[in-house]
């Protein structure tokens, strides 16, 4: 008997269509761009407008200090300067610098997630008490 290769796929696809749905790859949560797309697609383009209102949108910062260290060895790229160049902490940063973090900047970063996910916990909530 030959054994199948097909993924394991454990949510069902009529109760559970989100889930099937990332299990099977139609879905990724990977980067902050499809975060975005598929909460916006799940909930209103209303939700899209945390990203930026929270913590002052260091979320993004946080994404892209996430990959500088892990796909530059947190050495500044030119990806990273496109994007991060717009917080101050990172402004005057060049190309090949050494990304360097302290404990409030990292403070910064870590208070951006939780603050983000608890908006965003908070918005999907008020939309299921009124019903949307």
């Amino acid at each position: 008997m030959l054994a199948s290769s097909a993924p394991s796929v454990i949510a069902n696809p009529v109760t559970n269509s989100g889930s099937y749905r990332r299990e099977i790859g139609q879905v990724s949560f990977l980067k902050m761009r499809s975060i975005e797309k598929f909460l916006k697609a799940a909930f209103g383009d209303e939700i899209g407008k945390i990203f930026n209102d929270t913590a002052g949108g260091y979320i993004y910062a946080l994404s892209d200090v996430r990959n500088c260290i892990a796909h530059s060895a947190g050495k500044v790229d030119g990806a990273f300067l496109a994007k991060a160049k717009k917080f101050p902490e990172f402004a005057n940063l060049n190309i090949r610098d050494k990304l360097l973090l302290d404990g409030d900047l990292v403070r910064k970063l870590r208070n951006s997630a939780g603050l983000t996910g608890a908006a965003l916990l908070k918005a999907v909530d008020e939309m299921l008490v009124r019903g949307d």
